[in-house]
């Protein structure tokens, strides 16, 4: 570990710290048996592509970008990909502006593996109704849909790499000391 610039061992602290953190909110819904029955892939398999996607954003803004918050432009960069996936998926249906994508897709992969314990609880309260067989997707409510699947998973991770930043803080001043 002594070879390894500093930088790329402070993203390295930030991945452990936000995998860490990610995998115990996403345990908490996971283990409550009051909102679904999972099975262990479906709570592993987001987890990794969430903490990839990190990894990868953050490795890449820590390179190219010399400023000290270069983490918080992993939600940034999720939520501009979750909305360019929503947009590409717009299409006009009875006058009326629908999502209608494949299933399974890139586009339902997408939003699927970047769903949280918010989007969860949200779809466990008010469900998303639509049109979800022979292969196609298209929710009844496209701004619900796009408030759950695109503008919570940002505020999901916005909040996420704050409270990292925070606990990261923390672990400094205690080895200065």
């Amino acid at each position: 570990m002594k070879n390894i610039p500093p930088k790329i061992k402070e993203v390295i602290k930030w991945v452990l710290v936000f995998t860490l953190l990610n995998a115990v909110f996403q345990a908490i819904l996971f283990f409550s048996d009051r909102f679904f029955v999972n099975d262990i892939f479906s709570f592993l398999q987001p987890l990794f592509v969430q903490s990839l996607l990190f990894l990868t954003i953050t490795l890449l803004t820590a390179r190219w970008i010399h400023r000290k918050r270069y983490y918080l432009f992993f939600p940034i960069i999720l939520f501009l990909l979750l909305s360019v996936v929503f947009l590409f998926n717009l299409q006009i249906e009875n006058n009326k502006i629908v999502f209608l994508a494949g299933f399974p897709s890139f586009s339902t992969d997408c939003f699927n593996y970047n769903a949280n314990i918010i989007t969860d609880v949200l779809l466990h309260i008010k469900p998303l109704d639509g049109f979800f067989s022979c292969g196609i997707f298209r929710p009844d409510n496209t701004i619900y849909f796009y408030t759950v699947f695109s503008i919570m998973p940002f505020m999901y991770f916005l909040g996420l790499t704050c409270l990292c930043n925070y606990i990261i803080n923390i672990i400094k001043k205690k080895r200065r000391k």
